[in-house]
């Protein structure tokens, strides 16, 4: 009888191991899955304590330039180097660039501004 009460007692404690276990590992899981956050490029990072930890396998950031080669309107050329795109404007509103990639003291519509001739002819 006391073999059968010992025999529970372990049983017992071997369920509520797995069960502590399975529930930490549950816990982790999520908590993981709540941090981890991937960007256009398919970079992972983990963000805990204001710190960021990127995670392997670490991938070129293609899409995060080209986002920000469209914020600021940069081109590349290869002769000039990084120019402004052509036709763009400033977030302020500025500087303008023509159509021929040249600032302009207007808007991009090839129109000069107020106070300002065309010179030559």
């Amino acid at each position: 009888m006391r073999n059968t009460g010992r025999m529970r007692q372990t049983i017992f404690m071997h369920v509520v191991t797995a069960l502590v276990v399975a529930l930490s590992l549950l816990c982790g899981e999520v908590a993981v899955r709540y941090l981890v956050a991937y960007d256009s490029d398919g970079t992972c990072r983990f963000s805990i304590l204001n710190k960021t930890l990127y995670l392997k396998p670490f991938r070129v950031p293609v899409h995060a330039v080209n986002d920000m080669l469209e914020k600021y309107r940069l081109l590349y050329v290869s002769t000039l180097g990084w120019v402004q795109r052509p036709g763009s404007t400033s977030e302020s509103g500025l500087y303008h660039v023509n159509r021929d990639g040249v600032r302009a003291g207007s808007s991009c519509d090839g129109t000069p501004a107020r106070g300002h001739g065309i010179v030559g002819t």
